[in-house]
C-alpha cells in the first residue's frame, strides 16, 4: 500500500523519469512501476500531508514539506476536483477514471501552474483524457 497526497496522483500519472534528484526519481519510478503493473489493485491510500513519494524529496524537512502551505492548497484542490477523501483507498485505474471524468486541462493549469514539471504533465494528461483505458 502506498500513501499518496492528492497532487501526487497527478504526478504519478504524468511521471516520465524526471525528478528533483536521483533518489527521488528512483523512488517515484519504483512506485510508478508497481502501480502500472497492477492498475486495478487498490494500492493507493489518500493521505493529508507528506506521503510515500515525499520520503525521498529534497524539500522534505523532518517529515514536512518546506512548502507545506502552498502544497496543501494544491492538495485541497485535488481533493475537491477528484472527489477524494482522506483514508480512501484507490487503484491506479480509479485515479485514471476520476482524472478523465473530473479534471479539465484548465483546472490542471490553474492548480499546478507554478509547478516546474507542469510542461511534462500537459501532454501526459491530454493522452489520458483522449485514449487511456485500463
Amino acid at each position: 500500500m502506498f500513501k499518496f497526497r492528492p497532487h501526487h496522483l497527478i504526478c504519478n500519472l504524468c511521471f516520465q523519469g524526471n525528478g528533483y534528484n536521483a533518489r527521488f526519481t528512483k523512488r517515484l519510478a519504483a512506485i510508478n512501476k508497481t502501480l502500472l503493473t497492477n492498475p486495478h489493485t487498490k494500492y493507493i491510500q489518500i493521505v493529508n500531508g507528506t506521503d510515500d513519494i515525499c520520503i525521498r524529496c529534497p524539500k522534505n524537512k523532518a517529515g514536512k514539506c518546506e512548502h507545506e502551505t502552498s502544497t496543501a492548497l494544491i492538495d485541497d484542490s485535488y481533493y475537491t476536483i477528484l472527489r477524494l477523501s482522506i483514508g480512501e483507498i484507490v487503484s491506479l485505474n480509479d485515479v485514471i477514471i476520476k482524472t478523465k471524468r473530473f479534471l479539465s486541462m484548465n483546472s490542471f493549469r490553474d492548480i499546478c501552474g507554478q509547478c516546474p514539471w507542469k510542461h511534462l504533465c500537459e501532454p501526459a494528461l491530454s493522452k489520458i483524457n483522449s485514449c487511456m483505458d485500463f
